[in-house]
């Protein structure tokens, strides 16, 4: 399929890829809104990333760097509910 090329100016992103599947994950990762991410089938709202299948999802919700984040969340969580 040749090179794919980041839809922005070159001046703003100059990735390539070969692989169609990475430019799309590239494009959501680094030029999408939270609210586009949101909308995706295999999204983690706890780390804001998106997955193209549920495979790589599960494997990141079991994963330690998802565990440390789950666990910072629930820490804010407890603070902020004992200054409230």
């Amino acid at each position: 399929t040749g090179v794919q090329t980041c839809a922005l100016p070159i001046y703003l992103c100059e990735h390539e890829t070969f692989s169609k599947w990475k430019m799309d994950i590239h494009q959501l990762s680094s030029h999408s809104t939270k609210e586009e991410r949101q909308k995706q089938k295999y999204y983690c709202k706890d780390c804001d990333q998106v997955f193209f299948c549920r495979l790589y999802k599960d494997t990141h919700i079991n994963g330690k760097k998802h565990k440390n984040v789950e666990k910072a969340n629930k820490l804010i969580e407890e603070m902020n509910s004992i200054k409230s």
